[in-house]
């Protein structure tokens, strides 16, 4: 993910972001440069032209624009238009843009992947694609994913890598070619995977609305961008929500990751992601100790 770069560029990406592309942006020491998004949460290129134009004029070196597609942890999903003109703001600047779209088979609604108009791509050669197994097809442990460029001097480069240190075992890799061919049992997958996600989904969104807990209206993944500002007595702090964080995690023993910390590096500290996607028991025994939990407050 971070090849396009050098040590000390930086990068932009949209709040809140989820951790692991910090991380894996960090190894290469590339620094991210945090944008806000629309009120909807789709990208804004006035946020992103305001951001870019400060890092140039501070004399920072701006490199890549990544795109989490669908968004992790809002769910909101970009469509065509929005997607291109962000792809029209990078090349104008000589960006590269890695898409990222890891919850590609795990939306309630019709998702499009940017590689469906990959012909309308303003500049082929940087733009970077990258899926995994983890999450469509709930495949952590494979440790597999997918990387699609255009760009022969990237493609040398993750080679170069891949032979080292970060090689698919063989073993794995025939197993999932083998998985993928399997047409039939690939949609039965996904079919029972979509219906087992929505019940989880709307036994959640019952149980927020039961409690007047607001929550962005999720478009489909494994959790559930939660406004949990109700239980925090008026106190929008980042110090209130690490405080109500720790409250579930010592009175219900529950891990809900709230938005400011490291793990979203949101400005909107009221918000938390539920995960739903578990089994149905589990999940029912969550929600039954947040009942006794919110029965405090």
């Amino acid at each position: 993910m971070h090849l396009p770069g050098d040590p000390g560029d930086r990068y932009l990406v949209f709040s809140p972001a989820y951790s692991l592309i910090l991380r894996h942006m960090g190894l290469r020491d590339l620094h991210p440069i945090f944008v806000n998004p629309n009120p909807d949460y789709s990208p804004s290129i006035a946020n992103l032209e305001k951001a870019y134009t400060a890092a140039i004029n501070n004399g920072e070196k701006v490199k890549i624009l990544v795109l989490v597609n669908p968004n992790s942890p809002t769910t909101v999903m970009y469509d065509r238009s929005v997607m291109l003109e962000v792809f029209n703001f990078a090349k104008q600047r000589n960006l590269h843009v890695i898409v990222d779209e890891i919850y590609l088979c795990s939306m309630f609604e019709d998702f499009e992947s940017c590689l469906a108009y990959s012909k309308e791509w303003p500049d082929p050669t940087t733009l970077h694609y990258v899926w995994g197994f983890s999450k469509d097809f709930a495949f952590g442990g494979a440790r597999c994913s997918i990387l699609y460029s255009r760009n022969k001097a990237i493609m040398k480069g993750i080679s170069s890598i891949l032979a080292s240190a970060h090689s698919v075992s063989v073993p794995t890799q025939m197993l999932l070619c083998r998985l993928l061919k399997e047409r039939d049992w690939v949609d039965a997958f996904l079919k029972e995977s979509d219906k087992r996600r929505r019940e989880n989904c709307k036994l959640a969104t019952d149980f927020f609305d039961k409690h007047h807990i607001p929550y962005l209206p999720p478009k489909g993944t494994v959790f559930i961008w939660v406004d949990f500002s109700p239980l925090l007595n008026g106190k929008i702090t980042k110090e209130a929500s690490i405080g109500l964080y720790w409250k579930f995690l010592d009175r219900a023993k529950l891990v809900i990751p709230e938005a400011s910390t490291s793990l979203f590096r949101s400005d909107e500290p009221q918000y938390f992601r539920f995960i739903f996607g578990m089994r149905r028991d589990v999940l029912e025994v969550i929600l039954l100790r947040l009942e006794k939990l919110f029965a405090d407050f």
